[in-house]
């Protein structure tokens, strides 16, 4: 518990500019932030939270356990299936998802160096991708129609013939390859979790759109929408998609998202 609280206000009393997502040293440090107040006064609001969420919910029966897999590869329990999947997954391209937690986990000592850089070209949704593999998944974006739906195909073309062109720096010509390599993810984590929900259960997701500049065009990925048509192609059904506000997470990086979200809602229909 002391170190979920910590890792939550580690931003706010270091170095760290809470406003980037990326690690970044403050311009103007103050001598010392101190911690144990807001430690402390976090410590009580999430007791607090406990006891009112247990006054409502009254005795829980069940069991839980965390287990850390890939959903792009299994999920656990031998045999063992549920009733729904609820989830939000990371979006195309938008953010360098391990920056979120590379300090607490650095800070911690969760994960070593080494550990973070395989980690970071392991992750879905990631951003980063060799120039081999670049290639290879350029090469294989005609080729994805067998596996991925029509309008993602033609999403990934359009991203590949503006990033093509001369003046787009290195990330803006990875998008195409990291596009198709997303859905393609996506694709297996649908499979994987159709395997284990039982029929009529659910799989709901909250997703938002996103949006990337590329030789000046603006595209936009509207990734509920995409990744329910991917869905669709391993026997899930979309049942209903409903637009939810999203909030601002980091004020640097504001001039890349989009303020609405998505939960979109799938069903085992078979």
């Amino acid at each position: 518990v002391a170190n979920v609280i910590l890792s939550d206000i580690l931003r706010e009393v270091s170095l760290q500019d809470p406003a980037d997502l990326r690690i970044r040293r403050r311009s103007n440090p103050r001598g010392n932030y101190p911690a144990i107040t807001p430690f402390v006064n976090l410590l009580r609001q999430r007791v607090r939270n406990v006891m009112s969420a247990a006054r409502v919910l009254g005795t829980v029966r069940g069991r839980q356990r965390a287990v850390l897999a890939d959903s792009r590869r299994a999920l656990p329990g031998d045999g063992e299936t549920f009733d729904a999947v609820i989830t939000s997954p990371p979006y195309a391209t938008a953010l360098p998802y391990l920056d979120t937690q590379r300090l607490s986990l650095a800070f911690l000592g969760l994960l070593s160096p080494k550990e973070l850089r395989a980690l970071e070209n392991d992750v879905l949704g990631n951003r980063e991708i060799s120039k081999s593999d670049r290639e290879r998944e350029e090469a294989a974006i005609k080729q994805a129609q067998s596996e991925l739906p029509t309008a993602v195909v033609r999403l990934c073309a359009q991203a590949q013939r503006l990033a093509a062109k001369p003046g787009n720096g290195f990330r803006r010509r990875n998008v195409p390859a990291l596009l198709v390599r997303y859905f393609r993810d996506m694709r297996h984590v649908f499979a994987t979790a159709r395997g284990k929900v039982r029929r009529g259960g659910s799989f709901a997701m909250v997703v938002g759109p996103n949006r990337t500049t590329l030789d000046g065009e603006t595209l936009i990925i509207d990734t509920p929408h995409l990744l329910g048509l991917v869905a669709e192609t391993v026997g899930w059904k979309v049942e209903e998609s409903i637009a939810l506000d999203a909030y601002q997470r980091f004020d640097l990086h504001r001039q890349n998202s989009i303020t609405t979200e998505r939960l979109v809602v799938l069903s085992r229909a078979s």
